[in-house]
């Protein structure tokens, strides 16, 4: 068998000889990756992505967690609070925000944050909006929203973060947590005029008359 050489191995892409049968034409590897990256592009919604050296492999899409939409009326808090009335002072100049400390973190909040707590300021009392919705608005996302309402001290006024709710319309976390507060937040909403069923979504009826996108 002759020697193979790199300039011999070269033309085997586009000849055949007597070792190497007619069938192999080798693709380049950029070829190879950038026919992997456009599959990965187009096969994204059903689960696929694309490896390090350009091959194509199939992984399960990521799911929302069940246990974060079970509405357990065993987790139901024996005192509820359904506040909706306690104002909180809330710094309107630039030099009092700075100088305002958060009594959640023990830190100053942050520009963006203010930004949000103005925004949800906004939404009136028999109504709700969803952190997509204000997302939108901020040009920002619904989890960066989630969080600084998280963080929100001026609860619940004048920066009523209890009518902030899911994009699937779900009552969602309130303060932090997902499993026990959330009573509160639906009071809270119950007590303003906006209604949930047993699962606790707010109800048809009711999310198109009390959604609010006014910002």
């Amino acid at each position: 068998m002759p020697r193979v050489t790199r300039k011999s191995m070269a033309s085997m892409k586009t000849t055949t000889s007597p070792y190497f049968p007619k069938t192999d034409v080798i693709p380049s590897t950029k070829t190879t990756n950038a026919a992997a990256i456009a599959e990965m592009k187009e096969n994204v919604h059903d689960g696929k992505n694309s490896s390090k050296n350009g091959s194509v492999k199939t992984t399960k899409a990521k799911r929302r967690n069940p246990l974060d939409r079970q509405f357990i009326e065993t987790n139901k808090p024996e005192e509820i609070d359904d506040d909706i009335d306690t104002v909180i002072e809330y710094p309107a100049d630039p030099e009092s925000r700075k100088a305002f400390i958060n009594s959640k973190t023990n830190r100053q909040v942050t520009e963006f944050q203010f930004r949000v707590y103005d925004a949800c300021a906004k939404v009136p009392r028999g109504h709700f909006t969803t952190y997509r919705t204000m997302a939108a608005a901020l040009k920002s996302g619904p989890r960066a929203v989630g969080n600084a309402l998280r963080l929100n001290p001026f609860a619940p006024l004048p920066v009523p973060c209890h009518r902030v709710v899911t994009s699937d319309f779900y009552v969602g976390g309130f303060n932090g947590d997902t499993k026990s507060k959330i009573f509160f937040k639906k009071a809270k909403l119950e007590k303003e005029g906006v209604c949930f069923d047993d699962k606790g979504y707010v109800i048809d009826e009711h999310r198109n008359l009390k959604f609010f996108e006014g910002f």
